[in-house]
């Protein structure tokens, strides 16, 4: 369950995107699911620096034996999307919903 990581691994495991403008928390959620086992599921406060390009992280849930790789691609990379998703077994777009401001 790190970044980067073997690839001989990566070609057995499927590959998620994750994708999102910048700020919406694709880090905090990655960091959720890598640690999750680790805290019992319980909520995991690790800060989250933006992230500058591209990050993979291998995602295993320890009671199923389930093991994922998760490619976050910066918000930045937006024109960049379409092409990640070709290789992918599955996308997740995170978006944040706050408050409105004003009437």
């Amino acid at each position: 369950m790190s970044r980067g990581g073997a690839a001989a691994a990566a070609a057995s495991c499927p590959e998620v995107l994750l994708v999102g403008c910048e700020g919406c928390g694709k880090s905090c959620l990655v960091r959720q699911l890598v640690h999750f086992d680790e805290f019992g599921g319980e909520e995991v406060s690790l800060a989250a620096a933006p992230t500058n390009g591209i990050e993979r992280d291998e995602v295993l849930h320890a009671a199923s034996g389930t093991r994922l790789w998760l490619k976050e691609v910066g918000g930045s990379l937006k024109s960049t999307w379409a092409g990640y998703a070709r290789s992918a077994a599955a996308i997740v777009v995170s978006c944040e919903h706050g408050k409105r401001s004003g009437g």
